[in-house]
């Protein structure tokens, strides 16, 4: 009898940690489609021929727009966009917490 408990047990435990490593993967995998949407979207506007013909002042509005954007689609976390002017870089969280960033220095 004890054995049979044990065995019932054990695949309940089993059961349990695949459950969980299912929802780990799957809440992964939602938040980083978010990450790289956000990445695409920075992209294409900082690669851009246009982005590189405006001055400092317009690039910089130009990413925080950008930023600003993204946050509000819950791509970037909420109030984590900071400008560190000395570096001329934009520091951020994505979603998921990961730490984010756009230099515009070359």
């Amino acid at each position: 009898m004890k054995k049979l408990t044990k065995k019932i047990l054990g695949v309940c435990v089993l059961s349990l940690l695949i459950l969980l490593n299912l929802l780990l993967v799957t809440s992964c995998s939602g938040t980083g489609g978010k990450k790289e949407a956000a990445d695409k979207e920075i992209n294409v506007v900082v690669q851009s021929k246009t982005f590189e013909e405006l001055d400092e002042e317009e690039q910089i509005q130009r990413v925080k727009e950008v930023l600003q954007s993204l946050e509000k689609e819950g791509k970037i976390a909420p109030n984590t966009v900071a400008y560190d002017e000395n570096n001329k870089v934009f520091s951020f969280q994505y979603a998921d917490g990961t730490l984010g960033g756009v230099s515009l220095q070359d």
